[in-house]
């Protein structure tokens, strides 16, 4: 498709106008995009940027695997008035009820809230 010409024109005041440029001023953007220079240009980027890239995702996977940590769903109530909360966290070390217990009961409280139950915990 080709590109469109913008005209200068008078904007329906009586003052000059801002330019002094008239007629079309326009350029077809495919043509540009599609020039051997510009494919050459972008043909290095391609390269140079992929080793980057390669390496940021194996250091999110490996970061993923020794950092997976375990999530709590659990219950959880404010009273005065009475508010009951349903939610999941991360706990950080062994993944068992009475660590998730420890570690929700302290969050908690500092948030006004008293944990009713660990519903479920599994490997995040």
């Amino acid at each position: 498709m080709k590109g469109t010409c913008g005209h200068l024109s008078k904007t329906g005041n009586n003052s000059a106008m801002l330019s002094d440029i008239n007629g079309c001023f326009c350029f077809d953007m495919t043509e540009i995009l599609n020039s051997d220079a510009v494919r050459r240009i972008l043909s290095g980027m391609k390269r140079t940027a992929s080793k980057p890239i390669l390496v940021f995702a194996l250091f999110v996977a490996t970061a993923g695997v020794a950092q997976a940590s375990c999530i709590a769903e659990y219950k959880a109530k404010r009273d005065n008035p009475l508010e009951l909360f349903f939610a999941e966290a991360a706990i950080s070390g062994a993944c068992t009820v009475d660590n998730a217990t420890r570690q929700l009961q302290s969050r908690l409280a500092a948030q006004g809230l008293t944990l009713l139950k660990i519903v479920s915990l599994r490997q995040g």
